[in-house]
């Protein structure tokens, strides 16, 4: 038997370098367009359409000075009880770069954890790389519940 076909020839050093370093640029690449057009083309909101949905957080679930964070239009959002007849919807999502804020009861202030961005209890940047403040709802206390979206 001859070891003189190409199928039989053991791969070489070179063409296996050759081999790895072209689906290693592959991945890298593909990688990236994928992170590129995720950008370029950011996911519809998942969610009603705007305007038609609401929220409804038990105020049994939101002590005073405490906060949630709910799904609203299909974003995360801060539910923060200020007092016993006050209550704010924020986006949770930091204007910076997108990190999810928390909320600080001791300090009364929302932070990201990413940049240490800080926003006040009406979404107003405070201190940070922040550029713009969080985006506001509108909320209806009643006896039992705060209703996010209804006006």
């Amino acid at each position: 038997m001859e070891l003189n076909s190409e199928k039989d020839q053991p791969i070489r050093r070179r063409s296996f370098l050759n081999y790895f370093l072209g689906l290693s640029i592959g991945t890298f690449g593909g990688s990236a367009a994928y992170a590129f057009a995720k950008y370029l083309f950011p996911p519809a909101a998942i969610g009603a359409e705007s305007g038609s949905e609401t929220v409804r957080v038990m105020l049994a679930e939101l002590p005073i000075g405490g906060s949630k964070i709910v799904r609203y239009k299909g974003e995360p959002t801060v539910v923060i009880r200020v007092s016993e007849k006050q209550v704010h919807a924020l986006s949770a999502v930091c204007t910076h770069l997108g990190c999810i804020v928390k909320w600080d009861g001791s300090k009364r202030l929302l932070v990201c954890p990413c940049h240490a961005a800080t926003f006040d209890v009406n979404g107003n940047v405070t201190a940070g790389p922040a550029p713009k403040p969080l985006a506001s709802y509108h909320t209806k206390i009643t006896p039992d519940e705060v209703i996010i979206g209804e006006a």
